[in-house]
C-alpha cells in the first residue's frame, strides 16, 4: 500500500479573514470560510512548481466544532468545482478531505484553488497556514499518494507517533492517549509516551489545564463535564502533572446524583463507564485509596443498572426516564472498555463478581452481533446501518484486554484479531483511519446517515486494539 506526500498550501488573505474572535488551540491562526460580519469568506490556496502526477487530496483541518450541517467546495480560482465533501457537525481538529483528479490538479497549481461553503449560514472554522513544527500538521495541503510501499499498521503507527493524531481536550483526547500508553507499555517503544506527554503538554500551564470546550469556551484549572476526565487515566500512568488531579477530585464533588452516580446535565451515559470508573480507579492510589476504587465500581454497577437492556446498550438516560442512542455502536465501546479496563483495577481490593459476570455477557453478545467482515455496524443489531471503525476497534480492543487479564476466554484474542485485520484496509496512506461515524452531537440522523469520516479517536482506539493484540501467536508483533 502507498505512502502518501503532503504538499502544503500558500493561503492568500484577500477573500479570507484571520479568525481572531473565535477559540483556538493555543496560538494558532485559523481561517473562517463561510457568512462573516463583512461578507462571505471563501479560503483561497495556492501551490508553487509543477503539478505532481496523479491524484490527490485536499486537507483541511476544523479549528472549532461546528454544531450545524453544510457542504464546502473547492475550486479552481475563476474556475469550475473540482471537488466537493460534507461537513455535518465537525468537532475540533477533525481532518477534512476533497478528493481530486489528475486534470484538476494540473488546473490548481497552474491557477490557485478556493474553497467555500454552501447550503450554511454557519462558517466552517480551519486551521491556517504553517510552514514548520507541530502546527504545519494542521495547515491546508495537497495530500498526494507516493508510490512508496508500507503496511497500514506501520503508517498508522507513525501517525499516532505525530502532532496529527491530536485531539481536543476530553474523551477524544483520552482515547489517543490511552491508545499511545498501552503501545509503549506492549512494544517498549518509548516514543509513544514521549508523544502522549507532548499531546497533554498542549493543555497545561505550570499544570494548570487549560483548553477550550466543545463549546469553545475558554477552560483554566476546571473540567467541562464527566468526558472531561478520562484524559486523567493517562496522566497517572504517564507520570505527568502531578498537580493536576486536584481539579478531578473538585469535579467530583459538584457532579453527583443523590445517590452518588456522576451524572452530567442530569443525564447518565455509558461514556461514564470509561471516562468516570476507570480513571477514579487508576487515581485512586494517590488520592483517597479504597473509597474511589469502590466508588468506580458503583460508577459501573449504575450503569449496567440504567443503560443495559437485553442485548443492547443505551448511551444516555435521562432524569425524566427518556432514553437516547439505544444499540449505538460507541454505547457498546464504552460500556466494554470501561469494564475491561476498570475491573483489573478493582481486583483483590473490592467485589467484581458481578461485574465479571456482566463483562462475559455483554462481550458474548457483542460478539454475536458483530459482521462477517469482522466489523460491527454504527447500530449493531440493525443491519441496514453500515460499518463503523472508531466502534468497532474499541469493542474489539476491549474484548482483547477483557482476555488478557482473564475476563474472558482467550478465544476473544483471535475474534479481536480478525477485526484488526478488517480495520487494517481502513487506514489511508498518510495512517489516518477512515469509516468511522461522526461525533454524535448530530443526533442519531447523523448517525444513520452513512456520513463517515477520518478520525484520530477511531486511531486511538486502534491502537489500543494493537496493544492488547500485540504479540499473540496468531498475529505479527508491531
Amino acid at each position: 500500500m502507498s505512502r502518501s506526500t503532503a504538499l502544503l498550501a500558500i493561503v492568500e488573505g484577500v477573500s479570507s479573514a484571520v479568525v481572531a474572535d473565535a477559540p483556538i488551540h493555543r496560538d494558532l491562526s485559523a481561517f473562517v470560510i463561510g457568512p462573516t460580519s463583512t461578507g462571505e469568506a471563501t479560503l483561497r490556496l495556492r501551490w508553487s512548481g509543477s503539478a505532481p502526477a496523479g491524484g490527490g487530496a485536499l486537507r483541511l483541518v476544523v479549528a472549532r466544532d461546528r454544531w450545524a450541517a453544510g457542504r464546502l467546495e473547492f475550486s479552481v480560482l475563476d474556475g469550475g468545482v473540482v471537488g466537493s465533501v460534507d461537513v455535518d457537525h465537525p468537532d475540533s481538529f477533525e481532518f477534512i478531505e476533497i478528493p481530486v483528479g489528475d486534470l484538476a490538479l494540473s488546473q490548481l497549481f497552474a491557477h490557485g484553488g478556493q474553497v467555500a461553503l454552501v447550503g450554511s449560514d454557519e462558517p466552517v472554522h480551519v486551521f491556517g497556514a504553517a510552514s514548520e513544527g507541530a502546527a504545519a500538521a494542521f495547515a491546508p495541503r495537497l495530500l498526494i499518494e507516493s508510490d512508496k510501499e508500507e503496511e497500514p499498521i506501520l503508517r498508522l503507527l507513525d501517525a499516532l507517533d505525530s502532532p496529527s493524531s491530536l485531539q481536543q481536550f476530553g474523551w477524544k483526547l483520552g482515547c489517543v492517549l490511552d491508545g499511545l500508553v498501552d503501545l509503549s507499555e506492549s512494544t517498549g517503544d518509548r516514543r509513544f509516551l514521549a508523544r502522549a506527554r507532548s499531546h497533554l503538554g498542549e493543555f497545561l500551564d505550570d499544570d494548570e489545564l487549560v483548553y477550550q470546550d466543545p463549546w469553545g469556551r475558554p477552560r483554566r484549572g476546571e473540567i467541562y463535564g464527566i468526558e472531561g476526565l478520562l484524559p486523567f487515566a493517562s496522566m497517572a500512568r504517564s507520570g505527568i502533572a502531578t498537580g493536576v488531579p486536584g481539579a478531578f477530585g473538585d469535579y467530583l464533588e459538584g457532579a453527583r446524583r443523590a445517590d452518588g452516580a456522576l451524572w452530567d446535565n442530569a443525564m447518565i451515559s455509558a461514556e461514564g463507564a470509561y471516562t468516570v470508573a476507570y480513571p477514579l480507579a487508576l487515581l485512586s492510589p494517590a488520592t483517597d485509596g479504597i473509597r474511589w476504587l469502590e466508588d468506580a465500581a458503583s460508577q459501573l454497577r449504575v450503569r449496567i443498572r440504567e443503560l443495559r437492556s437485553p442485548g443492547s446498550v443505551i448511551l444516555r438516560r435521562f432524569e425524566d426516564g427518556s432514553t437516547a442512542f439505544e444499540d449505538w455502536i460507541r454505547a457498546w465501546t464504552w460500556m466494554l472498555l470501561g469494564l475491561a479496563r476498570t475491573i483489573p483495577l478493582l481486583r483483590g481490593r473490592v467485589q467484581t463478581g458481578d461485574l465479571e459476570q456482566e463483562f462475559t455477557s455483554l462481550t458474548g453478545e457483542a460478539l454475536d452481533l458483530r459482521g462477517s467482515d469482522g466489523l460491527w455496524r454504527v447500530y449493531p443489531r440493525d443491519g441496514s446501518t453500515s460499518a463503523e471503525t472508531s466502534g468497532s476497534a474499541g469493542i474489539a480492543a476491549a474484548m482483547a484486554i477483557g482476555a488478557r487479564h482473564g475476563l474472558v476466554e482467550d478465544s476473544y484474542l483471535r475474534e479481536a484479531l480478525r477485526t484488526r485485520q478488517a480495520l487494517s484496509a481502513q487506514v489511508r496512506a498518510d495512517g489516518m483511519l477512515g469509516g468511522a461515524s461522526q461525533a454524535n452531537k448530530g443526533g442519531e440522523r447523523l448517525q444513520r446517515s452513512g456520513h463517515r469520516i477520518l478520525s484520530q479517536v477511531g486511531m486511538g482506539l486502534f491502537a489500543q486494539l494493537l496493544a492488547a493484540t500485540e504479540g499473540h501467536p496468531a498475529g505479527r508483533r508491531l
